[in-house]
């Protein structure tokens, strides 16, 4: 599960901002949509705010960015374009089979090569103060190399490990037992983090669940059912006749063969469902394997062509008793999710915002009752829409108007 993601310079964001998934327990509203593990008490669900191009995307593209390096796959990582730093920060506090790890890098992104790395266990004591043990230190900038137990063959190893990409790939980790076992942890966490946006959702999810014709099914077709009020069954016909011209459609073929039936009625799904039932069909394999298989999912602009109920519901499903291990993060324009009397605590509510100096990220729970008068039976929404939150943009599309006009 995850803890935190610190990032510096990395695409919109020049100053450090930090995401945090800690819960306030001063607060005890909405209990249920915390989860207690590891000494730690963590949101299941947050939601970012913001105004076009603020940084909620740049956010998204930094999640990807860090799957993809933990498992060395492409990535785009850059720095701000408005410096002239082209190191990368990431830092990122997260849970593994009930033991809290930090993993720190740094990216140079015009040499490509990382020029620091860092991998420590969080322990606590009994009486919960943390302390920090440190599994490995790459510092290629200050000549800096540390080693678990000073394990000479490791600290070897790193000294002249290649730049090029991080230790767990860089070196052979069957040659050195600690490091195989942290390439473990740091790829299993990894393939947790299910980075998704809807303006590019695929079917592939909801078609294997489909084919498996299991409890998973059942789960899936009733949550695409209860999002089309006209909706009766929604299934998956392998014996469908498709013609031989959309042989060269690749999975897109598999489609085809989705069917809808409405008063009775069998259809295919592509040619008659709407942009907004597809899309919960797809996001439908999306949720149901993030539940199921404990994942962190990551959704940009999950209001996208859906109702505002549909997405409440989704958000309520995350926050809910019988969630206890899997996590949603969110982008969003839907103020109607900026619910903090039914729906979420302040901390689950995020915003991104930009100045002339620098792009900002900022909780809701950093506005105080007694400095700002946020409460928590504020009407958000009204305050929000007013501007007293930032985030939210001032468009003068009057003055464009007269400009068009005066041509």
């Amino acid at each position: 599960m995850l803890i935190n993601l610190k990032v510096k310079n990395c695409y919109a964001f020049n100053d450090e901002v930090k995401l945090s998934l800690k819960a306030d327990m001063r607060t005890k509203k909405f209990t249920s949509n915390i989860i207690n593990l590891d000494n730690h008490n963590l949101l299941k669900s947050v939601g970012i705010y913001g105004s076009n191009n603020t940084g909620k995307t740049c956010l998204i593209s930094i999640f990807a960015a860090f799957k993809n390096i933990l498992l060395n796959n492409k990535h785009n990582l850059k720095a701000n374009i408005f410096n002239n730093n082209s190191i990368c920060e990431i830092s990122v506090t997260f849970i593994e089979n009930k033991h809290t790890y930090n993993y720190q890098l740094k990216y140079d992104s015009d040499k490509l090569q990382y020029v620091y790395e860092r991998f420590a266990e969080i322990v606590y004591d009994e009486h919960k103060n943390a302390k920090e043990q440190i599994f490995f230190l790459r510092d290629t900038e200050k000549d800096e190399y540390l080693t678990l137990n000073d394990n000479p063959e490791f600290l070897q190893a790193i000294n002249y490990a290649s730049k090029d990409n991080i230790l767990i790939y860089a070196l052979n980790v069957d040659k050195i037992s600690i490091l195989k076992e942290i390439k473990k942890i740091l790829t299993t966490f990894a393939n947790r983090l299910q980075i998704i946006s809807m303006d590019h959702l695929d079917m592939n999810k909801t078609i294997k669940i489909l084919k498996a014709n299991d409890t998973n099914k059942t789960a899936l077709v009733n949550f695409i059912k209860n999002a089309d009020l006209y909706l009766e069954d929604f299934k998956y016909d392998a014996t469908k006749y498709i013609p031989s011209e959309f042989d060269n459609l690749g999975e897109l073929r598999e489609q085809f063969k989705l069917v809808s039936v409405y008063k009775g009625k069998e259809m295919p799904s592509i040619q008659f469902d709407s942009l907004g039932t597809k899309k919960i069909a797809a996001l439908a394999g999306y949720l149901i394997e993030a539940i199921k298989t404990n994942q962190i999912l990551i959704i940009d602009e999950i209001n996208s062509s859906i109702h505002f109920k549909l997405t409440r519901a989704i958000v309520s499903l995350f926050n809910n008793d019988l969630n206890t291990n899997s996590q949603l993060i969110f982008t969003t324009h839907d103020i109607n999710l900026m619910d903090i009397k039914t729906l979420l605590r302040k901390e689950q509510i995020w915003f991104t915002h930009k100045d002339k100096s620098r792009t900002y990220l900022y909780s809701l729970a950093d506005f105080t009752a007694e400095k700002n008068g946020i409460r928590d039976t504020s009407d958000i929404i009204e305050k929000y829409t007013k501007g007293f939150l930032g985030a939210i943009p001032d468009p003068k599309l009057i003055d464009s108007l007269v400009e068009i006009l005066d041509e």
